[in-house]
């Protein structure tokens, strides 16, 4: 039987039959559901024994399997399944800073739930969303953290989800936002379920028509510009290792600059102090690196700046 959730079964009860002159028989089941029982997932033993008066007895055995129903079908502009998982490329869109918007659906029709999902971003960018470290409840009522930057096993905004509730035919759209340059032609796209298993696949954007974000604004603390916008601007940018970080647009006093480089590797944390952040002391190296700015602990907006001399 094909379904997605415990579903009801209803099934006849074995037959007995004795030779006993005075058989008496009796039926007991001794392990599985009765008939009529919501079955789970996956194959479940039913087990009877049936005895007579004259102290025979045999026991009979059968299975109930409920299989994962497969997916309605789908009006996305490229699917991709592997084994009981699928990954669907559902819209590409601009918004109004001309930044592109991608939704991907996962579906896992697994009984094991899905802890971590991987959409890839292009080396060198940074998604604009979503925001990192901020936990979001969908309307699906699950519940997970954004990574973003994450570093592996890929370069990618990481939903890690903390608790196994995407599992057995259900679904989640994941948005996030990459910046106007980007324009992807292939989305690396993965999945680690709580067993440890591992599942990746590669979408295309060859078939998507690209539609305008009907969003019309960014998210609290995303980014539109290259530096930091939205809620922040973080100038000089390039910078030099010597010189002062000037952080604008929001109340920063009492906030938190983490920086870190390439790998995630923190290389700088430090209090922002009228406005201005010192990033000589930490002798950092020339290149690109990563930023979050931190209000009472809550990030308030992140991006990316380079040290230069």
């Amino acid at each position: 039987m094909q379904a997605n959730v415990p579903t009801a079964v209803h099934y006849n009860e074995p037959a007995a039959w004795s030779d006993c002159n005075c058989p008496d028989l009796t039926l007991v089941r001794t392990s599985g559901s009765a008939s009529g029982a919501a079955f789970p997932l996956g194959a479940t033993s039913v087990c009877y024994q049936a005895g007579d008066a004259c102290a025979n007895a045999r026991s009979c055995c059968f299975t109930v399997t409920i299989t994962p129903a497969p997916p309605p079908p789908s009006d996305a502009c490229d699917t991709k399944a592997s084994g009981c998982l699928q990954f669907e490329l559902l819209e590409v869109n601009r918004d109004y800073a001309q930044n592109w918007a991608y939704h991907v659906r996962l579906t896992n029709s697994c009984a094991d739930a899905v802890r971590y999902a991987y959409l890839q971003v292009p080396k060198g960018l940074q998604a604009l969303a979503p925001i990192n470290d901020i936990v979001y409840t969908t309307s699906n009522g699950h519940t997970f953290t954004a990574r973003n930057p994450n570093f592996s096993p890929f370069y990618s905004v990481r939903y890690h989800f903390a608790a196994p509730t995407l599992a057995s035919g259900q679904s989640e759209t994941f948005r996030y936002v990459l910046p106007q340059q980007a324009d992807v032609k292939y989305i690396h796209a993965a999945a680690r379920l709580f067993s440890g298993a591992f599942v990746e696949t590669h979408l295309n954007t060859f078939s998507c028509p690209v539609g305008t974000e009907p969003q019309p604004r960014p998210e609290a603390g995303e980014r539109g510009d290259y530096g930091g916008g939205g809620t922040l601007r973080v100038y000089p940018n390039p910078v030099s290792a010597e010189e002062v970080l000037f952080i604008e647009g929001l109340d920063m006093e009492g906030s938190d600059f983490v920086l870190r480089d390439l790998t995630g590797r923190l290389v700088l944390e430090a209090s922002v102090t009228g406005g201005q952040v010192r990033v000589g002391e930490a002798k950092l190296a020339n290149g690109l690196y990563f930023f979050n700015v931190l209000k009472n602990g809550l990030p308030v907006g992140s991006g990316k700046v380079v040290l230069a001399r």
